[in-house]
């Protein structure tokens, strides 16, 4: 394939789907210049795209004031639902990389608020009693700090039809992921 930067050449571009629009858009140049040129879709992902890093950012603010960040909060709260948690099956649940727990999970344990045990040649974590004490602090009100974005926004029917719309997209994106695609 030639590209540059992402771009294709024509022999490259014969071979994308006719019926794709981003292929179509990739082919003649034109990128729609307004949200009402994209399929609702298109536009839906965006918008799910763009609540998701707001709700991050407002969460950010928010565990600032308890000295952490959100990857370390959701550490914390996956580590003190399976503990001991081997350090693997963290990354795993926190989709990050192996060296980016193990880089988190240093910090976490500098700040005294887990502990790292290994056994045989595995890590298993688990919080201290800081670590469970600034969670319990937190917890609660992060919980109710995302619950009200939803419940300030949406009626109880519409937070119903958000949920089982989500969990119908959830399953798909699992189900593509189980695939490999």
């Amino acid at each position: 394939m030639s590209t540059y930067r992402g771009l294709k050449s024509e022999a490259d571009r014969e071979d994308e789907p006719k019926n794709d629009a981003a292929a179509k858009y990739r082919r003649h140049g034109e990128w729609p210049h307004t949200m009402s040129a994209w399929k609702s879709s298109t536009v839906t992902w965006l918008r799910m795209a763009r609540f998701v890093a707001n709700s991050n950012r407002i969460s950010s603010a928010h565990l600032s004031n308890y000295e952490l960040t959100v990857a370390q909060f959701e550490a914390l709260a996956h580590v003190r639902a399976h503990e001991p948690v081997t350090q693997g099956d963290l990354a795993a649940a926190l989709t990050v990389s192996p060296g980016g727990a193990s880089r988190m999970v240093d910090r976490l344990q500098q700040a005294g608020l887990i502990t790292r045990e290994q056994r045989w040649k595995t890590k298993f974590i688990s919080l201290t009693p800081e670590g469970r004490s600034r969670l319990e602090g937190v917890y609660a009100a992060q919980i109710a700090l995302q619950a009200s974005l939803f419940e300030e926004a949406l009626n109880a029917d519409e937070q119903r039809t958000l949920n089982r719309l989500m969990k119908k997209l959830l399953s798909e994106s699992d189900r593509r992921l189980n695939l490999g695609e």
